[in-house]
């Protein structure tokens, strides 16, 4: 999916580091698979894309390796095993100039990005230090919302790598 030779490998303590950073000014985690595509070139495919579509907004992004379950469209149930995927990490910055933008543009995105990838929701974690975050459809409902953000925890609604 990712060319390993360009990443940099970040254990726990770096990945809090770089939420922390951003935590205050808030972020949004979103991806383009779908664990019905199983051919992987489709999936590299969609994920190059979903790259330049947010290097085209203007927006800095940060590669993740997360999951959670996705739900079962006939029935609306959540499926038994958790989807593994990679996304991105969008911080509420343009251009990677450090300032803050309105957390209406990021949500945009958001719905965009949710809505061109066929996804159910994305993850937004709004500005300030309150701790909640919530899933947003591509129509812009939260759809839930919980508090606190747990790295590397698999048994959490959604984690992240």
């Amino acid at each position: 999916m990712v060319n390993k030779d360009n990443l940099i490998k970040i254990d726990e303590v770096g990945l809090n580091r770089i939420l922390s950073k951003h935590f205050n000014d808030g972020f949004i985690i979103i991806t383009a698979d779908r664990s019905e595509i199983t051919d992987k070139a489709e999936r590299i495919k969609r994920y190059k894309q979903l790259k330049i579509d947010i290097t085209n907004a203007g927006y800095p992004h940060i590669p993740v390796y997360g999951g959670y379950k996705e739900t079962n469209p006939e029935t609306q149930e959540k499926y038994d095993s958790t989807s593994f995927e990679y996304g991105f990490l969008i911080p509420n910055q343009k251009s990677f100039s450090g300032k803050t933008k309105d957390s209406d543009e990021l949500i945009d995105l958001g719905k965009k990005l949710a809505a061109k990838y066929d996804q159910e929701s994305f993850l937004y974690k709004p500005m300030g230090n309150n701790n909640e975050s919530y899933w947003i459809d591509a129509n812009g409902n939260v759809t839930q919302k919980f508090k606190g953000l747990t790295i590397n925890d698999m048994t959490q609604e959604f984690f992240t790598k």
